[in-house]
């Protein structure tokens, strides 16, 4: 099994971004002190974290470096579409990794997760999610891997398709 680290590519990732503000992780550790989430500190990082994202997408495909960019695509077009039919008209092949599984497990899951890194969890954003599955898969242009992430046979590929279908 090949580790993130191990890849030739940037990782396009908004928690990592996080993890690095020496002033979120201050707020971060506040909350966690007190036994609460900081609702705000997320909310007034993200125009900071999506700055930061875009720039170095840029940079990145500028370079015609590899990318891994994990993403829920809640809000499909502003988080995900433009990118992809970037990366298409710059000459990129682009794989998509769909992740599914037990919905209450992503649950406890998101929750447990959310709050070691001092967010919010929103449970809503689920039936979003799985509605750009199937806009993202028509605008890949690589493989079209579907992930079953829950369970004791996890992760199971599920299914394997060639992008555009």
């Amino acid at each position: 099994g090949s580790r993130i680290s191990d890849l030739d590519a940037v990782l396009l990732d908004g928690d990592l971004l996080r993890l690095e503000h020496a002033g979120y992780q201050e707020v971060v550790r506040d909350g966690l002190d007190r036994g609460c989430i900081w609702r705000s500190a997320y909310p007034a990082l993200r125009s900071q974290v999506r700055n930061a994202k875009d720039t170095l997408f840029r940079q990145s495909v500028e370079r015609r470096q590899n990318l891994v960019i994990p993403h829920t695509c809640q809000r499909l077009e502003r988080d995900c579409l433009w990118m992809l039919r970037e990366l298409v008209s710059k000459g990129y092949v682009n794989h998509l990794v769909i992740v599914e599984g037990d919905r209450d497990e992503i649950r406890r899951r998101g929750e447990r997760r959310a709050s070691a890194l001092g967010k919010n969890y929103a449970p809503n954003e689920y039936t979003a999610s799985l509605r750009s599955f199937g806009p993202m898969s028509q605008h890949a242009n690589g493989q079209v891997l579907r992930v079953w992430n829950t369970g004791p046979e996890a992760p199971l590929v599920t299914s394997r398709s060639e992008g555009g279908t």
